[in-house]
Formats: C-alpha cells, sequence, structure tokens
C-alpha cells in the first residue's frame, strides 16, 4: 500500500509546497492547513496515516510558522519527507540532492496531472472501503478536489527559485537517523500517469 500510494503522494505535496505564496494571506494559511489535514484523513495506509498525524502534530508545535511562507512549507515538506525516510530505513537527504531529484522526479508542466492522478487513486481506494473510516474520508476528498479546483490548479512554479535555507533532517521523533548522504545507484521513480479530467472527479 505504501508503494502504490507513496511516490504520488509525495509528489504531490512537494508539488503544492512549491507553488504555495512567497507572502500567503491569512486565506491562503487556512487554506494550506485544510488541504495538508484533508491529505493526512486520506492517505489509504493505516499505520502510515497515523504516523502523519503525530509529525504534524510535533511539527506543528516546533515550527508554528510552518505555513508563513513558501520556503517554510518546502522546509516542512522536506522534513516531513526525510523523517518519515529515516523511520523506515531509507536515505535521509541534503538541501542539494533534495532540489536535484525533485527537478528530475517532478517536472512543472507534469505536477498537475500528478496531484489529478494522486486524488483518482485516493478516492478508488476509498471507495472500496465501507467503514466510517471509509465513509468519512469522503469529506476530505472533496476538499483536496475542491482545493485542486479552485486554488493549485491556477498556480505554476519553477523548481529553480526554491531556495532550502535550513536543516532539513529528520524531525527528533524520527526512530532512526542515518547520516545525510548523496545517493548511489538509486534511480528515480518513475511514474505512468493517466490523462484525468476532473470532471470525472466531480460528483
Amino acid at each position: 500500500m505504501t508503494k502504490a500510494w507513496g511516490p504520488l503522494g509525495w509528489a504531490t505535496l512537494h508539488s503544492v509546497a512549491a507553488m504555495y505564496s512567497d507572502s500567503p494571506t491569512d486565506l491562503e494559511k487556512a487554506l494550506v492547513t485544510r488541504w495538508i489535514e484533508s491529505f493526512q484523513r486520506t492517505i489509504t495506509c493505516e499505520m502510515c496515516r497515523s504516523h502523519f498525524a503525530t509529525l504534524l502534530k510535533e511539527y506543528y508545535s516546533t515550527y508554528p510558522d510552518w505555513n508563513a511562507s513558501r520556503t517554510n512549507l518546502v522546509h516542512f515538506v522536506l522534513r516531513a519527507h526525510n523523517t518519515v525516510n529515516a523511520n523506515i530505513g531509507k536515505p535521509v537527504y541534503g538541501a542539494e540532492d533534495c532540489l536535484r531529484l525533485l527537478k528530475e522526479n517532478i517536472p512543472p508542466e507534469k505536477a498537475a496531472t500528478i496531484r489529478q492522478s494522486y486524488i483518482v487513486y485516493v478516492r478508488k481506494e476509498w471507495s472500496r472501503d465501507m467503514t466510517m473510516t471509509g465513509i468519512s474520508a469522503v469529506k476530505y476528498i472533496k476538499d483536496l478536489i475542491t482545493v485542486e479546483q479552485d486554488y493549485w490548479s491556477k498556480k505554476g512554479f519553477s523548481w529553480d527559485d526554491i531556495q532550502i535555507t535550513q536543516n532539513i533532517g529528520p524531525l527528533s521523533s524520527a526512530k532512526k537517523t542515518p547520516q545525510i548522504r548523496a545517493p548511489i545507484n538509486i534511480p528515480p521513480f518513475s511514474l505512468k500517469l493517466p490523462t484525468v479530467r476532473f470532471s470525472f472527479l466531480s460528483r
């Protein structure tokens, strides 16, 4: 399950952070908070969903200004990704390698398709869950769709003007903290993305 949602999910998070405003309004801050929490509640892996909720709680407490700027949100997603990687024994990357991998794996012109594909995936998976958790997920999936349609789909970004100005190592709660290192013979993930129209997603 993690292998299924992970690449699309992380790519979605990274592209959202890259599109965020440098000087967000209070409305934009509320919107991204709503989006992040809807993202967490619709993660299809139960254990991952629980761990991400714990991560959010710690991050909000440690970095209360996490949504105060584009740079802060980029730092948040990179730290979150490194924290999860540390917990599951995967490599933890520094700023230079992170930016290189993001450029290689999430071309700006494909970012919208990646996000749309992620929504299609989680909607399909949750439609099979008739428990109360599955039923409650419908509301949060609709939130993801609404924010995508009304906000993210209207924005673009470039990786070239992203600045990482802080340590993006894992949070202190990470189970393992391997030394930050460059990847060795780790090929970038590839995704076969379907063409998606939001008319298909809307009810």
